[in-house]
C-alpha cells in the first residue's frame, strides 16, 4: 500500500490563520486509559520476557511433638512472552513541511506526537483484543488459555451471539498484569532525517522521516490475575452489576481485581440497569465503579467480537 502523506489541501487547512492553534483536534478515538493505569515492566531482551508461575505449593501440616512430616517443595512453571515490534515512524514531504506556517520542526513534532499517541492506542487495543486486533501483534487477554472458552473457570458467559463485547477484571502489578517494553524499556523517537522516498508512480521526492518504535507485550500473571465476562450483547444479554459480581466470585478471597475494563456501550448498559432499580427513579450517574472496583472505559474494546464458545 502506498504511503498516505499530508496533501497541500491538508496544509491549507492547517495554515489557515482563522483556526484555533493552541491545541490539536482529532475525530479518532486513540486514547489509552488502561495503559495510564497499568504498570510497565522492562524486558532486557528485544523480543522475549520470561517469568515463573507457582504451579504447586509446599505443604504445611499440624504435627505432634517428635512426629515427623513429609517435606514437599513448591514448583514453578516458566512462562515465556513474545514481544512484538511496534513501528509508528512518520514521514512528511519536505515541500509541505517547509511551507508550514510555524516551521517544519513544529509540524514534525505535531505529527510525531500524534503517531506516538496512536502507538499507545494500538498497544492497548492489542492487550484487550489480542491477535483478533492484529494477527502480527502480541498475544492479549482473549488469547489467554484461562479466558478463551466459556468452560474456563475465569470466564462468565453473558449469553449473547451477535454484536458482542467483553468486560475484563484485572489484577495489576509485578506478579499480575503489566505492559512490557522490550529492548531495555526503550520507546525510541529517533532523530529526524531527510531522505528520498518513492511515490505511487515510483518517482522520487525528499521527505523528513522520524523513526518511532518499540517492542511491546503484556504479562497476564497467573490464573487469578484476570477474568472475563464474554458475549455481552446489545439485546437481552447486557452488562449488569450482578454479572460483574458473578465474575468477581472467580477470584480468591482477598485477591480481588484492581480495575474493571469495558467499553462505553457496556458502561451505558450498567448505568441504565442502575437507573431501572433506582429508588428515586432519577438517572443513575455514569458508573465509575462496581462492587467498589474502579471502572476504566476503553475504546480498545469493540462491539464485534467473535462469540466465545
Amino acid at each position: 500500500m502506498a504511503d498516505s502523506l499530508m496533501t497541500l489541501a491538508d496544509l491549507a487547512k492547517i495554515n489557515s490563520r482563522d483556526l484555533y492553534t493552541e491545541g490539536t483536534f482529532s475525530d479518532l478515538l486513540q486514547s489509552a486509559p488502561l495503559l495510564q493505569r497499568m504498570p510497565a515492566a522492562i524486558a532486557p531482551l528485544g523480543d522475549t520476557f520470561k517469568y515463573y508461575v507457582e504451579s504447586a505449593n509446599s505443604v504445611a501440616v499440624f504435627r505432634a511433638a517428635n512426629a515427623g512430616k513429609d517435606f514437599t517443595t513448591s514448583t514453578d512453571t516458566e512462562v515465556s512472552v513474545s514481544l512484538k515490534y511496534v513501528d509508528a515512524s512518520v514521514k512528511q514531504d519536505v515541500a509541505t513541511a517547509n511551507a508550514y506556517i510555524y516551521g517544519p520542526e513544529a509540524l514534525i513534532a505535531m505529527k510525531a506526537g500524534r503517531a506516538l499517541a496512536n502507538a499507545f492506542f494500538v498497544i492497548e487495543k492489542q492487550i484487550l483484543q489480542g491477535t483478533n486486533a492484529d494477527a502480527s501483534g502480541f498475544s492479549g487477554l482473549p488469547d489467554n488459555a484461562a479466558l478463551s472458552d466459556v468452560a474456563d473457570s475465569q470466564v462468565i458467559d453473558a449469553g449473547g451471539t451477535t454484536a458482542l463485547t467483553s468486560v475484563y477484571a484485572l489484577r495489576m502489578g509485578p506478579s499480575d498484569c503489566q505492559v512490557l517494553v522490550g529492548n531495555n524499556g526503550i520507546i525510541s523517537i529517533g532523530e529526524t532525517r531527510q531522505e528520498l522516498t518513492i511515490d505511487s508512480s515510483s518517482k522520487s521526492f525528499s521527505a523528513y522521516v522520524t523513526p518511532i518504535d518499540a517492542w511491546a507485550g503484556v504479562t497476564m500473571g497467573d490464573k487469578y490475575s484476570c477474568a472475563r465476562i464474554a458475549n455481552v450483547d446489545s439485546g437481552s444479554n447486557k452488562l449488569t452489576d450482578a454479572k460483574i459480581a458473578e465474575m468477581l466470585e472467580q477470584f480468591p478471597g482477598g485477591a480481588w481485581p484492581d480495575v474493571l475494563v469495558m467499553n462505553s456501550r457496556s458502561a451505558y448498559q450498567l448505568q441504565s440497569s442502575r437507573t431501572a432499580t433506582n429508588a428515586t427513579g432519577s438517572p443513575a450517574p455514569w458508573p465509575a465503579e462496581s462492587q467498589g472496583i474502579p471502572i476504566i472505559v476503553s475504546p480498545g474494546l469493540g462491539n464485534a467480537e467473535t462469540q466465545v464458545t
